[in-house]
């Protein structure tokens, strides 16, 4: 069987069809000819494939997201020195700020791909396509990847230009499309995602799928889009996370830092997860999370983890997930912190830098979310007793008793906070608050008095409404 890895090595074939710039509009094929005489042959289709993922995966729009989602909410200071990243810190977000551009450019990219790869792949005359499926599976990655893509988008910005074909002309009538509703949006992920769990294979072998979308992954991220979408449907919830659980095909790590160790990727418990490999495809965006002896640097390093975090943990007597997840470095010989002097935390969660090339993978989904999840469906379900049993399967890894709660209200902020120190940093909690219906409240008991209901979606960059005059700004910016 021939795996992720083996294909990620030829990302770089693939970027000379897809190549992608910080501007959507010129990551677009400019013909149709060019784009279609590209597609001729199942190493195209494969290599073209490779580009959807390279695009999820690089290390701009992953930096991009861990500013928009973790920096806003309250896990992460901005740290370091970037004036933009202080304007999450602070909800003082413009249309301007060069990460919103980014992470909007980033996910587009990633459509655009992939709406190529649904368009022509199709049409490829070779018989090694039409061998174990292979055709219908590379069209059910593609699409599970502009599901993600969407999923992402909408959760951030609400209504967003919607298309599902590659736009391979400059014409404004063609190009400048206006912001799709919220609802039409959430049923092209949906139909998309419905498609992608009838032609995906399950995740058989976790060691040689935790890179590639499978029938796990989709059945995870509905999960995730019917608990997210207006209104929530439970019983879908519920649905697709017992497909997940109950396959067997996943099961928990034993040792909850086995999961950043970097000796375990792509583990049991990993359901879709990016893959970083040496030397070709790396990230450097842990090299400015790190402390400076991981690093072997000296300036002052960003996303640091916040007072708040810290004492939840300390409050739930987490250590093993506190010390997991963050880590103490003295570091006053370089810089002092505006929060915690000269003894202060890093995010510990990537821990191989290597020097702006680290092949430390990133989890998108894991198990422990999905039963974290159903926890919640079967607690808003009535099945009180059904969901603390999850949330137990959970915190019995981390040596944590069982809660005595009574009451719906109570497992909810139980499994908040579960969620909230299990997958900290891994670019959930700004969706879960808002999810919630918490945010706000949350950053203003914090003292962020700022905030308001403008400050639950982002602005549309400056640059796209320049280039594309129906492109109408969210409220307040």
């Amino acid at each position: 069987m021939k795996t992720y890895k083996k294909y990620i090595i030829l990302a770089s074939i693939a970027l000379l069809f897809v190549q992608c710039s910080n501007d959507f509009l010129d990551t677009l094929p400019k013909s149709d000819l060019s784009t279609q005489s590209y597609f001729r042959s199942a190493t195209d289709a494969e290599n073209a494939l490779v580009g959807c993922y390279s695009e999820v995966m690089s290390s701009q729009t992953l930096w991009s997201l861990t500013i928009i989602l973790d920096v806003t909410s309250d896990n992460n200071y901005a740290g370091g020195d970037n004036p933009g990243n202080f304007k999450f810190d602070n909800f003082n977000r413009n249309p301007l700020i060069s990460d919103i551009n980014s992470c909007w450019s980033g996910l587009y990219g990633t459509i655009n791909r992939c709406n190529n790869v649904i368009k022509y792949v199709p049409d490829i005359s070779d018989s090694k396509l039409d061998l174990n499926n292979r055709r219908e599976v590379i069209l059910g990655e593609a699409t599970f990847l502009r599901a993600f893509a969407y999923f992402n988008l909408v959760r951030i910005w609400g209504p967003v230009p919607l298309t599902i074909t590659p736009t391979e002309t400059v014409e404004p009538a063609t190009i400048n499309l206006p912001r799709a509703s919220v609802d039409e949006v959430y049923a092209q992920i949906i139909a998309d995602l419905e498609y992608c769990a009838n032609v995906l294979p399950k995740a058989d072998v976790p060691t040689q799928r935790g890179g590639r979308a499978t029938q796990g992954a989709v059945y995870a991220l509905l999960a995730q889009v019917y608990a997210t979408k207006n209104p929530v449907d439970w019983n879908k919830v519920k649905q697709y996370c017992d497909e997940v659980i109950a396959s067997d095909i996943y099961q928990l790590l034993p040792d909850y830092d086995q999961l950043f160790d970097g000796d375990h990727n792509n583990n049991s418990e990993s359901i879709f997860e990016i893959q970083y490999e040496q030397p070709s495809v790396t990230t450097w965006v842990y090299q400015i999370w790190c402390p400076p002896s991981l690093t072997g640097d000296t300036w002052r390093k960003f996303n640091t983890p916040s007072v708040d975090l810290i004492n939840a943990f300390r409050a739930e007597g987490d250590s093993i997930r506190l010390h997991s997840s963050i880590l103490w470095e003295e570091i006053g010989q370089y810089w002092v912190d505006p929060v915690y002097g000269t003894m202060v935390p890093f995010v510990n969660k990537w821990r191989h830098p290597g020097g702006w090339a680290s092949d430390d993978h990133f989890y998108v989904i894991r198990l422990s979310e999905t039963i974290l999840l159903r926890s919640e469906a079967r607690n808003e379900l009535n099945d009180i007793s059904g969901a603390l049993d999850d949330l137990q399967l959970v915190r019995d890894r981390v040596d944590l008793p069982a809660k005595d709660l009574v009451t719906k209200e109570e497992v909810s902020e139980a499994i908040l906070l579960e969620r909230r120190l299990e997958l900290a940093f891994e670019l959930y909690r700004w969706y879960d608050l808002l999810r919630a219906g918490k945010a706000i409240t949350t950053m203003q008991n914090l003292g962020y008095d700022a905030v308001d209901p403008r400050d639950l979606l982002n602005p549309i960059p400056q640059d796209e409404r320049n280039r594309n005059p129906n492109l109408t700004q969210n409220p307040g910016y």
